[in-house]
Parts: structure tokens; C-alpha cells; sequence
């Protein structure tokens, strides 16, 4: 054949040594070639599966902030308010207790309830119980911890079973202390539903390898996928000052690849691993995938086939790994029960499921491009609003607006608005939170305080009448009774003069007849001067400088500027009260042996003040004193200002009211908008 020859010739004409060296060479550039392939691919599975632990565990951290920050946020309002009525010190109902812990109970799913106790451990109250089962205390050992040195920021304990309803719960608990001495008071105690947190972790985790878990700083499980012992050590490799570590060969044995990343500012550590043998036999399969394309006949061109489809296949993995990263992201924003709006430059990008459910809107179409100053505002015009332009790189600013929805009534909602990162577009983050409940709920509190302050003027009015009243009849019934039976005595004396032996007798009746007539005119006195009502305020404070000259050894003054004609009534009773209770402050505490009391009186108002020269006040006692509160109490019902200081000579107390001059009628007002009443 002639092919056959010119084939011959041309293999003839080839060199061996060439066609060796070219085998050779090929040789060595296929092994070199799956030598940086491999270390390639090990370095790229490192970072890609470093990347996945940083990711997850970071996704970890904000899932856990986001519900534990709420809940504390509920404890903290709840301890504060408390410690603001004087828990531990003043009796509180415990339907108040109760009624405050409810109204902070509604920071997410995951809070099952609110539960206060006593400095003893007994249960006092439960938000989502109106009475307690039974006397309940808590004994656990972090109990007694938090009770010995109560700390100030929120304790997180192990999860256990609720002895109130036999329930899987994760107890987190703040202590109730006096804010002066810093004694333990109680504690508010929040239940958390494990399974919420359980259901998170499965759905966020790669696959059913991975362990993810939420931990105290001490290595305490929280919630978990799986138990693992090394845990309480693994936490300690975090250090002090470090917020994230993502480490090979964490364990002893070097097996494992480590993710931990504190939650925020509490004491909690969220934690990611993954056995490193599943990352090595990933490894180990790729290597021999690729070593058995790696022969002399495929020559290069398979080795660069091979590569191609290792890199698309790297490729597609990547982005498969960001779609279900995507997906996951999606359905938590989707499922959200608050709106999420992205925006940029003020106008509106984005809307989730929720955010169309209370903007009123059908499909995204109906709020893509508007801006958001529209919908977030609620006020009669439109403007634009400052903070949809965009706040400060990298921060939250939290504010309350009204949205207006497409149809419908205005609602009062809460908006997060989180500025873009440095470098990146103006994109807004907003999420739109409805608080039309708890603005319903602050208007009824509202309107009952102001029923309450309502009852207890009439109350202390009508007390006051009735102190009238009792005095005047002691002293114009009983004392007319007392003083015609002393004329009888001394009749019946002047009869019997003739007969010695009555006359002991007599003047035993006549000194008893005058303690009756003294007692009546005191008690009388200290129900209530009849000099207030007969000749007005300034008698009336002239009595009781007088009185403390008397029964108290003080050197008095009353000084009078303006009209006291002018002043009510009930404001008169009021202001001789309170000059009463300090007057008798000053002879019972202030060691003192000068006292002014100065009443004013103008268009405006009347102001009363009583001075002394005494050793003043201790903070803790102005706080704490019935006297004081009571005073404070009394000036508010009636809409005025009440001040304690030292006085302005350098030594004792200063005590300042001012008052208007007539008590004005209780008004049911509601400052709430329309769309809430209805």
C-alpha cells in the first residue's frame, strides 16, 4: 500500500531520543500538573469549608441575638419597673406584677413566659397565668448563685424541665436589686421553647454531619444537634478578647474543624464543627477522580479537559452552595411575621410577605418605587424624611412611625433602619414592626392611671370632709355636753360647800370633766383645726408654727406674699396638710431649732415652702420616706410640682410645693389617634 511506505518514512524520521524526552517531559508535567492540581484543590476545600463554618456560625450568633435581644429587652422593662415601685420594700398586687410581666411578654415566639419571685424563691407572679397553681419556689443551684451575688447583666442557665408545666425550657434570669444598697430583691426569670431554636439549627446546617450548638462562656450546653463532651473545653480556646475563631485540629486529637463566635454582649458562644476526616475523604475522592484521568495517552489535553471540568465543577458547587444559602436566607425573610423593605435612595426595592400584609398591598408591584417616606409617615402631608436618605454607615437607628397602607387606617409601627456598609451602594435595610397592641395596651394603662389618680383625689377629698365633719361634732356637740356638765360640777360644788365630805369628790369629778374637754379639743385639733375652716390657710399655719413652738421647741416664722383669699378649698386642706407633715418631719428628725414657712400666692399658683436649720435629708431617706412620698403623692393628683433640697443657707432642708390655685375637674382625655380607639 503505498500509505504504508510515506507512514514508515515519517515514524523513521522521527528521533527516539526526542520521542523518549517527549515522554519524559510529558511525564513530569502530567505529575507536577496533579501535584498543583492537588495542592490547589486542598487549599481551595480549606477555605471553602472554613468559609462555610464562618458563615454558618456567624448566621448562628445573629440568629441567637435576635432572640434572646428582645427578651431581654422585656426582662430588663419588667426588673426596672419593678425596682421603680419599690419591689421588696412596698407591697405590689400581685395582678400588678402580673399585668407589667404581660405586657413585656411579647417579644417572640420563643418566650413562653415571664415569671417573677421573691427574694426567697417563692413565685410571685406569671405572665401567661392569671393565679399560680400552687406555692411554688425555685431551688435550683443557679438560683441560689444569683441570690448570694446577684450579677448585673442577664444569666443564662442550662436547659431543664418546667416543674409549672412540665415543659423542655431554657431559663434565662435577671436579678431585682435596690438600686441604693444593691440588695437582692427577686428575680424576673424568662422560659424560652428549646424547640424553636432546634428547628432553626436543622434547617440552617450543611448537612447531618455538622454540629451545631449554643453555649455559655463556661462550655454549658444551651441547645444543640448533638451532645459532645468537648465542648466545656472547645469554648475556652476562644480567648477573652476574641469575638470569632475558626481553627483545624481544635480537639486533642487534631480531627476537627472548629467555628466559634460570641452572641453579641451576653456571655453566650455559638458553635459550629465538623469532623476534618469528612473534609480529608472529600479531598482523598477528588484526588483519585483526577489521578485516574492522569494517564500518559490523554497527554495534556485530557489533563486540561480534566482541570476545565474540575473548575466548572468547583464552579457549580460554589454556586450551589450560595443558591441554598440564598434560598435559606429567602424563606427567613419571607417567614418573617415583621415587614422587611429594602430601599435605595428613599425608594422602595424590595417588600417581603408580611410587609404587602400591612402595607395592604396584593402583589410587590404595588410597592416597588414608591418612596418610603410615603408609606412610612401617616401625618396629612407627604415630605421627605431625613432618615429613609440614609443613616450612618454601619448603624441601627430605631423609630417610630405610622405607616399608611394603600387602603385602610394608619398603624403605629416600629421601624429598624440599617444603614449600607462602607463602600457599598445606599442600600436601606427596614424593618417595619406593628405595634398597634402594645399602643392599645399603654392607652388603656394610661386611662386607668388616670381613673386611679381620679379615685384617690375623691378619696382623699372626701376623707378631708369627713375629718370636718367628726371635728366639728366633737368639738361644737361634745364639747357644749363637756362644758355644761363642768357648770353642773361647779354648781353641785357651791351647793355642798356646807358638807366637807363631797368636796373631795367633786374636785375629783371637775379634774376629770376638764381631761374629757382637753382630750375632745385635741382630738378634735388633730382631726382638723377648726381654725383652718373658720378663719382660713394663714390661721391655719399660724396654728401649726405655733404648735411646733410648743410640742416641738422650734423658734417659727410665717411669712404671707400675695392673695391667700384666692386659693380653693381643697388646695387650702392640701397645703396645710403637707406644711403639717413637714413641720412634724422637722420636730421628729431634723434636730433642728429654726423653721420658716412661706406661702405665696399668684396668677399663676401658690407656692408653699418650709425651711429649717436642721441636719437635712440622707438621699436613701428622700427616696424611701412615707412623709415624702406622701407629700409627692398628694402634689401630683392635683397637677403640681414638689421639690426636697438642702437649704440654701448651707444646713437642713428645703422643701418646695407649688400648686394651682383651684383643683381642676378630672377630663377623660385620649391623645390616641382614631384608628386605634376604633
Amino acid at each position: 500500500m503505498a500509505p504504508t511506505p510515506h507512514r514508515t518514512r515519517w515514524l523513521a524520521r522521527l528521533n527516539p531520543r526526542v520521542i523518549l524526552t517527549a515522554g519524559v517531559t510529558l511525564a513530569l508535567s502530567l505529575g507536577v500538573g496533579a501535584v498543583v492540581a492537588s495542592v490547589v484543590l486542598w487549599r481551595d476545600m480549606v477555605a471553602e469549608s472554613e468559609s462555610d463554618v464562618r458563615r454558618l456560625v456567624r448566621l448562628l450568633a445573629e440568629h441567637a441575638a435576635r432572640t434572646i435581644e428582645p427578651v431581654d429587652r422585656a426582662m430588663l422593662a419588667v426588673q426596672q419597673g419593678l425596682e421603680k415601685e419599690g419591689y421588696g420594700y412596698t407591697r405590689i398586687a400581685p395582678e400588678r406584677i402580673r399585668e407589667l410581666a404581660r405586657s413585656k411578654a411579647l417579644a417572640g415566639t420563643q418566650l413562653l413566659r415571664l415569671v417573677v419571685s421573691d427574694a426567697d424563691g417563692w413565685l410571685v407572679a406569671m405572665s401567661d397565668r392569671d393565679e399560680l397553681p400552687r406555692p411554688m419556689r425555685i431551688t435550683d443551684p443557679w438560683f441560689e448563685a444569683l441570690r448570694k451575688r446577684p450579677p448585673a447583666e442577664l444569666v443564662f442557665n442550662p436547659p431543664q424541665v418546667s416543674r409549672i408545666t412540665g415543659e423542655p425550657v431554657v431559663p434565662l434570669a435577671r436579678a431585682i436589686v435596690d438600686p441604693a444598697s444593691g440588695a437582692y430583691l427577686g428575680a424576673v426569670t424568662a422560659a424560652l421553647d428549646p424547640a424553636e431554636l432546634q428547628q432553626f439549627y436543622e434547617a440552617a446546617r450543611v448537612t447531618p454531619e455538622w454540629t451545631l450548638a449554643l453555649l455559655r462562656n463556661d462550655g454549658a450546653l444551651l441547645s444543640h444537634t448533638q451532645a459532645d463532651a468537648r465542648w466545656p473545653t472547645l469554648v475556652g480556646l476562644l480567648g477573652t478578647g476574641a469575638t470569632e475563631l475558626v481553627r483545624w485540629g481544635a480537639d486533642p486529637d487534631g480531627r476537627l474543624l472548629l467555628g466559634l463566635r460570641r452572641v453579641g454582649h451576653w456571655p453566650l458562644v455559638a458553635a459550629v464543627s465538623v469532623e476534618s476526616e469528612l473534609v480529608v475523604a472529600a479531598w482523598r475522592q477528588r484526588i483519585l477522580a483526577m489521578a485516574s484521568f492522569t494517564v500518559p495517552a490523554a497527554a495534556g489535553v485530557l489533563l486540561l479537559a480534566w482541570l476545565g471540568a474540575l473548575s466548572a465543577q468547583r464552579s457549580r458547587g460554589l454556586s450551589h452552595t450560595l443558591d441554598v444559602a440564598e434560598a435559606r436566607y429567602q424563606a427567613l425573610v419571607d417567614s418573617s411575621p415583621d415587614g422587611i423593605l429594602l430601599a435605595t435612595e428613599g425608594v422602595v426595592q424590595y417588600a417581603n410577605r408580611a410587609m404587602l400584609r400591612l402595607a395592604g398591598a396584593d402583589t410587590p408591584a404595588g410597592l416597588v418605587g414608591r418612596r418610603v417616606d410615603e408609606l412610612l409617615d401617616g401625618t396629612e402631608r407627604y415630605h421627605r424624611s431625613a432618615e429613609f436618605d440614609g443613616p450612618p454607615q454601619d448603624q441601627v437607628v430605631r423609630i417610630e412611625h405610622f405607616l399608611r397602607p394603600l387602603a385602610g387606617p394608619v398603624l403605629p409601627v416600629e421601624t429598624l433602619i440599617a444603614g449600607a456598609p462602607p463602600g457599598g451602594d445606599r442600600t436601606l435595610q427596614i424593618v417595619v414592626r406593628d405595634i398597634s397592641a402594645r399602643k392599645r395596651l399603654e392607652h388603656q394603662l394610661e386611662a386607668s392611671r388616670r381613673e386611679v389618680e381620679s379615685l384617690a383625689m375623691a378619696a382623699e377629698m372626701a376623707r378631708e370632709r369627713e375629718k370636718r365633719r367628726i371635728a366639728r361634732e366633737l368639738h361644737d356637740e361634745l364639747g357644749q355636753v363637756l362644758t355644761v356638765q363642768q357648770l353642773d360640777v361647779e354648781m353641785l360644788a357651791v351647793e355642798a360647800a356646807s358638807r366637807p365630805e363631797l368636796a373631795q369628790r367633786i374636785d375629783a369629778l371637775r379634774s376629770r370633766i376638764d381631761d374629757a374637754l382637753a382630750v375632745t379639743r385635741r382630738i378634735s385639733g388633730d382631726l382638723r383645726p377648726l381654725v383652718l375652716d373658720d378663719l382660713g390657710l394663714v390661721a391655719g399655719l399660724e396654728w401649726l408654727v405655733g404648735q411646733a413652738g410648743t410640742h416641738g421647741g422650734l423658734e417659727g416664722r410665717l411669712e404671707v406674699h400675695g392673695d391667700p383669699q384666692r386659693i380653693s378649698d381643697d388646695v387650702s386642706t392640701t397645703l396645710f396638710r403637707i406644711a403639717q407633715e413637714s413641720l412634724t418631719n422637722v420636730m421628729r428628725h431634723a434636730q433642728a431649732r429654726h423653721v420658716q414657712v412661706a406661702l405665696a400666692a399668684d396668677d399663676e399658683g401658690v407656692e408653699l415652702t418650709v425651711t429649717d436649720d436642721g441636719r437635712g435629708i440622707e438621699q436613701p431617706r428622700r427616696r424611701r420616706g412615707l412623709g415624702l412620698r406622701g407629700i409627692a403623692e398628694r402634689v401630683r393628683l392635683l397637677g403640681g410640682r414638689f421639690d426636697v433640697a438642702d437649704s440654701a443657707q448651707g444646713g437642713g432642708t428645703r422643701v418646695a410645693v407649688r400648686l394651682p390655685l383651684r383643683v381642676l375637674p378630672a377630663e377623660a382625655t385620649d391623645s390616641a389617634p382614631q384608628e386605634l380607639r376604633a
